[in-house]
């Protein structure tokens, strides 16, 4: 949980809690499959597209499919 106020461009500022799902870099972030053959890659993704599914479903259960927001590092206070 991150905690932390936060500017907006028009200079709105708001006091802001966030379960990090990605830092910001600006690279991809990911699972790398490149070790493995192209059957294996297919048998992984598969695997990892329906848990990624089952991650989002349990957040709309959760009530917070809404609340996925994105905010600029250099906005944070």
């Amino acid at each position: 949980m991150k905690r932390f106020t936060y500017e907006k461009p028009d200079g709105d500022i708001s006091d802001r809690s966030l379960f990090v799902l990605n830092k910001p870099s600006d690279s991809y972030f990911g699972i790398d499959l490149s070790e493995f053959s192209i059957d294996e890659q297919t048998k992984y993704n598969k695997m990892l597209e329906k848990l990624m599914e089952s991650v989002a479903e349990e957040i709309e259960v959760m009530g917070l499919k809404h609340n996925y927001r994105r905010f600029k590092q250099e906005r944070i206070v």
